[in-house]
This record gives structure tokens, C-alpha cells and sequence, in this order.
């Protein structure tokens, strides 16, 4: 459930969300076709992130794929992190940088 500050609800999610932007109104979601999507929470919509590093890795004999994300405090900014975990269930950075930082443009 995700709330405003003055603990009124705003709406109800299932999916998981690694990180709430500073302002409440999105978060980011990662699904399982290693995409990372902005979710709007009172809308339900989601825009997709232009991440052209994950097209380049190498998914062959990946299990499960893993996103954590970060706002910088501002909302200017928003740190990515990404990992892959195999069938042997050993977990392992991705194969180009996994560690991104990407600016937030304004409206």
C-alpha cells in the first residue's frame, strides 16, 4: 500500500518496487523480461526506462534477474543496480556495468 505523508492512502500495488521516488507519485518496478519500468502509483501506468546495457548482456542460463534502484534524495537522480542469478543459484554481476547512475529530466 503506499500512503502520503499525511498517511492517507494513494493506491494499492502487487508488484514490487525496489525504490519510491522522493515525491511519492512513482517507483521504479524490474519484471521478469529484465525491463525496468517507472510505475506511477494513481495511475497504475508505467513508461518504460531506456536501459541499451541490459540489450548487450549475455541472459543464456539465467534464472532469475534482479533490479534494486535509488533515488538521490532530490529526485534528481536514480542509482541502478543489477544482478543475475543462475540455475546453480550462484548469483553473479552482469557481464558489462552493473552499477549505473542515471539523471532525471524534468517534465
Amino acid at each position: 500500500i503506499i500512503y502520503r505523508k499525511d498517511y492517507s492512502e494513494i493506491s494499492k500495488h502487487d508488484i514490487r518496487l525496489p525504490a519510491i521516488h522522493p515525491s511519492g507519485e512513482y517507483g521504479i518496478h524490474f519484471n521478469n523480461e529484465k525491463e525496468a519500468y517507472f510505475y506511477f502509483f494513481e495511475t497504475k501506468t508505467k513508461i518504460k526506462l531506456d536501459l541499451p546495457i541490459l540489450l548487450k548482456q549475455d541472459f543464456n542460463k539465467v534464472n532469475e534477474f534482479h533490479g534494486y534502484a535509488k533515488f538521490s534524495p532530490n529526485g534528481k537522480q536514480l542509482a541502478l543496480k543489477y544482478f543475475k542469478w543462475h540455475l546453480t543459484k550462484t548469483q553473479s554481476t552482469l557481464d558489462y556495468p552493473s552499477f549505473m547512475i542515471y539523471d532525471i529530466l524534468p517534465d
